[in-house]
């Protein structure tokens, strides 16, 4: 079973499409993520991989469903 879809971005393409992508802070001493302001709608031609995330047992197991660079050239 997939628990999760991860879509990896192309932060110049985001930035190119009027988007700001900033590294913050979850919470107060937490860890720090990429947010994605300014756009309503992020282009395919930004996603660069896709990835599944499913737990097995205690192991977490991620796997490139798409990579999107290689078919495209990017």
């Amino acid at each position: 079973m997939i628990d999760l879809y991860v879509v990896e971005l192309n932060k110049s393409e985001l930035e190119g499409q009027g988007g700001a992508v900033r590294i913050e802070q979850n919470t107060p001493g937490g860890n720090f993520y990429p947010h994605i302001y300014g756009l309503q709608n992020i282009a395919q031609s930004a996603v660069t991989k896709i990835f599944e995330v499913s737990k097995k047992g205690k192991d977490t197991i991620w796997r490139v469903v798409a990579d999107v660079s290689v078919v495209t050239g990017q």
